[in-house]
């Protein structure tokens, strides 16, 4: 019986460890998807500790928060949203809400930050989700953080952000 017990205790450890591992798996390929691959290597150390604790950077529903890690990664000089010259700049929307409401929400959002000119590359609706796709031209990309702060203005947050490539968004 004791056997079977330490077997047990044994395999959920196992386990718990192999959770933990994917957790921060998680929070490192998010940290990983804002930053270029040298600036994570070359800060590898310095993101370490910036990044601890390590559950600090989790919702209550186990999901990484992207905000809070662009707030940090950008309090502490490691994410550059710049450009040497304007380029176009693609940024996607993903929601669940009526789609009328939300590209109002958007639009005044995007216009109080200073996005005044950008265009609809594509939208698509189903009866889940609805995608709004826009583009722009701008020296920097647009800041997630100003962005998430006007956002609360209207009582809407955002729930993640997937960083593609260095403008597209």
């Amino acid at each position: 019986m004791v056997k079977i017990f330490l077997l047990f205790s044994l395999f959920f450890s196992f386990s718990y460890a192999a959770e933990l591992k994917d957790k921060e798996d998680l929070l490192t390929q998010k940290i990983k998807s804002f930053i270029s691959p040298s600036t994570f290597v070359k800060d590898r150390a310095y993101i370490d500790i910036i990044f601890s604790p390590r559950e600090d950077y989790y919702n209550s529903e186990g999901r990484v928060d992207s905000v809070k890690i662009i707030q940090t990664l950008k309090d502490n000089g490691i994410l550059n949203l710049f450009f040497k010259t304007p380029r176009e700049i693609n940024i996607s929307f993903k929601t669940e809400g009526t789609p009328l409401f939300f590209i109002k929400i958007m639009s005044d959002s995007l216009r109080n930050i200073g996005y005044y000119r950008y265009v609809t590359k594509e939208s698509s609706f189903n009866e889940s989700e609805f995608i709004w796709k826009i583009s722009l031209i701008s020296e920097y990309a647009a800041d997630p953080l100003i962005l998430s702060q006007e956002l609360k203005k209207s009582n809407c947050e955002i729930v993640d952000i997937i960083r593609e490539t260095h403008s597209d968004w």
